[in-house]
């Protein structure tokens, strides 16, 4: 079996030039296999707020993809909004969205990431042969969701990232279904993070026809959420931790467990950023700042926080170095993140590692402090 990425699509012709590039003069068995992507806003959306998102002609797109074909490197477009305006109600609006999924495949799109079980049953129905990758937001944890995404028509699982260390249930998962599985790599959420859903359904709607009802712009487009979980990041360090990330050197691991294809975020990131991000993953390998490869704003190497020279937006990391054997009893069974934190302790040991900019961390806290209390009363 192979490492296969899947990774995020900025629209730009050098981008192109480096992600193809990089897949052919790759060394190792982990290879780009797909890029995913979606225009700045459709009829379904695609869960990133639209003035996020690059614009992208039609005639653009299918050149894109055209050349992606050329060089072995196949297109997954995304519609996996949460949250819908209910066109799919009435005839003109289920015509409008196979209309519109029709189009795509003449593109040459060769997959979809839905979440929504109706669409992948409703396309089906119309294209026996579209590949559909069954979206994160599902939060498939278990055989029996996996199972029943698979019969709505999915070929592809993306399971909940909050599993990422519960090898037991990916292996179990794996041996009860015969659609490929799918994990996220680069996750800084919180884990088991309560505002999941919300914040999923805010960027889902700011990326469909939806977003004309919302008093949300690109000038006051950071979420409630986004401020709550940063404050929390930094009171709790040990949440860093917790993040159910997976760093390059540990695909190794869930490809043992029948993970085929590893995602990497990235679509409303500068293509320079996801360009650094990949490279890490292509090569299994990264020596630096683990947390910059989840989230840009942090610094890439410490020595900027230790020298006293960090001018990053966050200024705290840990040396990903220090995590290669952090796994370990993970893979072995002795940590079961669902029986809860309190006696475990074992991602708070670990984040008394994390390096930070004292004085940053405590003038940052004071501003998240503020903003919640601004934002909540």
């Amino acid at each position: 079996m192979s490492i296969g990425l899947s990774i995020p699509m900025t629209f730009e012709d050098d981008y192109l030039d480096n992600i193809i590039e990089l897949n052919n003069t790759r060394t190792g068995h982990a290879y780009i296999k797909e890029v995913y992507g979606a225009r700045r806003e459709d009829i379904i959306g695609n869960l990133r707020p639209s003035f996020t998102l690059k614009y992208i002609s039609d005639d653009n797109l299918k050149k894109y993809i055209a050349r992606l074909h050329k060089n072995g490197i196949e297109f997954n477009y995304v519609i996996n909004s949460t949250v819908s305006d209910g066109r799919e109600y009435t005839d003109e609006g289920r015509k409008s969205i196979v209309s519109y999924v029709k189009n795509l495949l003449e593109m040459g799109v060769d997959s979809f990431t839905i979440t929504s079980s109706y669409y992948m049953i409703l396309l089906k129905n119309h294209f026996q042969n579209i590949n559909i990758n069954a979206s994160i937001c599902n939060e498939i944890d278990n055989v029996q969701k996996a199972k029943e995404f698979e019969l709505s028509g999915a070929n592809v699982l993306v399971l909940n990232r909050d599993i990422n260390r519960n090898f037991k249930i990916i292996k179990v998962i794996k041996e009860n279904t015969s659609a490929e599985l799918k994990v996220l790599c680069t996750t800084p959420c919180v884990y088991r993070c309560p505002d999941v859903h919300y914040h999923s359904n805010l960027s889902s709607v700011l990326s469909n026809e939806l977003q004309k009802y919302l008093p949300v712009d690109e000038n006051n487009s950071i979420s409630h959420t986004s401020v709550k979980c940063m404050l929390k990041k930094l009171v709790h360090l040990e949440e860093n931790i917790k993040s159910p990330w997976i760093r390059p050197e540990d695909m190794k691991y869930y490809e043992e467990a029948g993970i085929s294809l590893f995602k990497i975020d990235g679509r409303d990131r500068s293509a320079e950023y996801n360009i650094e991000v990949v490279k890490a993953y292509l090569n299994q390998s990264f020596d630096g700042n683990l947390l910059y490869l989840m989230k840009p704003g942090y610094p890439q190497y410490l020595t900027s926080i230790e020298e006293g020279k960090c001018t990053e937006y966050l200024r705290l990391g840990i040396n990903n170095r220090e995590l290669d054997d952090f796994l370990e009893p993970f893979i072995k069974g002795n940590i079961i993140c669902d029986n809860g934190c309190e006696k475990c302790q074992y991602c708070k040991r670990i984040s008394e590692k994390i390096i930070y900019d004292k004085e940053w961390i405590c003038d940052f806290k004071k501003f998240l402090f503020k903003e919640i209390e601004k934002r909540y009363t």
